[in-house]
């Protein structure tokens, strides 16, 4: 049903794409709509940020540092922005800071090399089902579509770079875990260790 349900709606985008219907829903951050409201185009504010949040990330510079940098600057992150523009209403004091997801967001998002992608989600209107993500050889892609914010070279850069912290975090919890589980054992055989003479004495 899932598949299924995905199908469809890959087919109707695609109809809606190549007629020319497609509206996309949400912006992503560095962008606004041009004047006919058809098509995303550099947000001369926010773009600019997103250009310093990759070349931070290709320098070497951790999430939390990024963040610390965007914050020492007062760089709106993207839901003080949405308040800012009016597409949200309310307090928005306490948006302000930047954080891990903010930036995790940013680049991980392909539309910034100017390409529409369709399917990195599959949202289930069901009961039992939560969204899911989609791995990337299945997402439909629509290349050059509006404006690039970042170039294909240094968004691969950077996913490069996130794919070998991913890797490296999976050794570790998996070293830590071997590590645990040499702990208890040894832990057991010391027990055992002691419990024998205290047995042995219990008999004579």
């Amino acid at each position: 049903l899932i598949r299924r349900q995905r199908q469809m709606c890959i087919r109707d985008s695609k109809a809606q794409m190549e007629s020319g219907e497609f509206k996309k829903r949400n912006l992503p951050y560095g962008y606004r709509w041009d004047e006919e409201h058809s098509n995303m185009v550099f947000d001369e504010k926010t773009a600019p940020i997103v250009q310093k949040i990759f070349q931070w990330k290709i320098e070497g510079l951790s999430l939390p540092a990024i963040a610390d940098r965007l914050d020492a600057m007062n760089a709106p992150n993207p839901e003080f922005q949405k308040y800012q523009v009016g597409v949200r209403t309310g307090n928005a004091t306490a948006k302000k800071i930047w954080n891990k997801s903010s930036l995790t967001t940013i680049l991980d998002n392909p539309h910034y090399v100017g390409d529409t992608v369709l399917g990195r989600t599959l949202n289930a209107i069901y009961k039992g089902v939560k969204n899911q993500h989609i791995d990337r050889e299945e997402w439909i892609v629509f290349p050059n579509t509006h404006e690039a914010i970042i170039s294909r070279e240094d968004f691969q850069k950077v996913r490069e770079l996130r794919d070998a912290a991913a890797r490296t975090r999976v050794e570790k919890m998996e070293r830590t875990e071997e590590i645990r589980a040499t702990l208890i054992n040894l832990f057991e055989l010391s027990l055992i260790h002691i419990s024998e003479p205290t047995r042995r004495r219990g008999i004579s």
